[in-house]
This record gives C-alpha cells, structure tokens and sequence, in this order.
C-alpha cells in the first residue's frame, strides 16, 4: 500500500511539474505573439487576394482561437478581420451586426481587466460603426476607469483624444460626411 501512495505522489508530481513547463511554455509564447495572429495574416493574405471563401476559412481560426484567449485584443482584432472580409466580399452591412457583437465582447473583457486601450478602441469600433449609444457608454466607461488612475496624465491624454475623435466621428456621421471621418483616421 506505501509502494501505492508513493507511486500516486510521484505521478502528481511529475504530471504537475510537466503541467507547469507547458504551461510557461504557452504563457510565453501567447506574450510575444497572441495564437490569432498568423490566423490574422492569413486572412489579410486572402483579403489582398481577393479571396472571400478563405479569407472566411481562416477567419474562423482567429474566431476559435480569440474565444480560447482571455485577453481582449483577439476579439477585437477578429472584429476588425470580419469588417475587412465584408468589405472586400461587398457586404459591409451584413457584416456589421457580428462585427458589433465581437467588439462588445472585447469590450467586455477589456473592462474587467482594466484595459483602459482596450475600452478606448472600442469606443471608438462603435463610433466607426456608427453606434453612439454603444460608443458613448465605453467612452463613460473609460473615463470611470480614468478617475481610478488619478493623476496618470498619459491615460488622460488618450481619453481626451479618443473623445475628440468619437465626437468628431459621430458629428460627421450625423451630417453624412462619415467617409471623411473614416479617412482621417
């Protein structure tokens, strides 16, 4: 019974000590180069080729693998990546709504982790997309999350810009000069 209890011991030990090296393995490599980015160049690949049908292939990689990531960023980036498809396949309209849906998700995850880029870029997707609703309430968000970064000027800087440019976005979108609001950016 003691040959047992030291077999099952050592097991777990070897099994947690291999664990945490592919464990440090993985953090390591997500920290340099998130796993939704060679998803991405593949799909900015098939977009310069004009290629809808596998750029949307690959744009499910950076779906699935941006899903299996907690950071806010692949979520955002798929996003963007599913806007672009639309554009080149000629449905920037229907691409929008899951557009809208991913970059509130990344919204969301940039929230809870104090992201404050995170929840400025995507006040400002909302305001591209036309959302002032949506944009504005990220906005409030980030300045919230400013007033708890008391006295960092460089963060009060990039709310005042990002503002600035929300406002001036929305205006032009309003009066239906949104194309040169998107061109300025």
């Amino acid at each position: 019974m003691k040959d047992v209890v030291a077999g099952v011991v050592l097991l777990a030990a070897v099994t947690a000590t291999a664990a945490g090296c592919d464990g440090e393995a993985a953090h390591t490599r997500s920290s340099r180069e998130p796993m939704w980015d060679a998803h991405l160049r593949t799909v900015d690949d098939a977009i310069a080729q004009r290629d809808v049908s596998a750029a949307l292939r690959s744009w499910h990689d950076i779906y699935a693998t941006a899903l299996a990531d907690p950071r806010w960023e692949g979520l955002f980036q798929a996003a963007d990546a599913y806007l672009r498809i639309g554009d080149v396949a000629g449905s920037r309209r229907a691409s929008e709504p899951r557009a809208r849906a991913l970059y509130l998700s990344a919204f969301f995850r940039a929230r809870s982790q104090h992201a404050l880029d995170g929840v400025l870029r995507t006040a400002e997707a909302f305001a591209a997309l036309g959302d002032r609703d949506v944009s504005v309430q990220c906005l409030l968000t980030a300045e919230q999350m400013l007033v708890d970064r008391s006295g960092d000027a460089e963060a009060a800087r990039r709310v005042e810009a990002s503002r600035a440019w929300i406002a001036e976005r929305l205006r032009r979108a309003e009066t239906g000069d949104g194309r040169a609001a998107s061109r300025a950016r």
